[in-house]
């Protein structure tokens, strides 16, 4: 299976709706799967900012964002 587009299932900031959340963590898990398949593991951090887009309180390109400030500071 390919992992699937975390925009398939927006608009993102929906908070509250089950039935995107459940569809967000099943995705995030199936690239959490295709990342340890690489040699990756996702840490606590990678997993809480998962759960916040799960929930809609991030969106996908808010969590990108976030990746991005820590490369640059250089803390990944």
């Amino acid at each position: 299976n390919m992992v699937e587009d975390l925009n398939t299932v927006e608009p993102p900031e929906q908070p509250g709706r089950p039935e995107l959340t459940d569809a967000r963590r099943h995705q995030f898990r199936q690239a959490n799967a295709s990342l340890v398949l690489e040699g990756l593991r996702p840490d606590s951090r990678d997993h809480s900012l998962q759960e916040l887009v799960a929930n809609g309180e991030l969106t996908p390109d808010d969590a990108v964002a976030h990746y991005f400030r820590r490369a640059e500071a250089g803390t990944l």
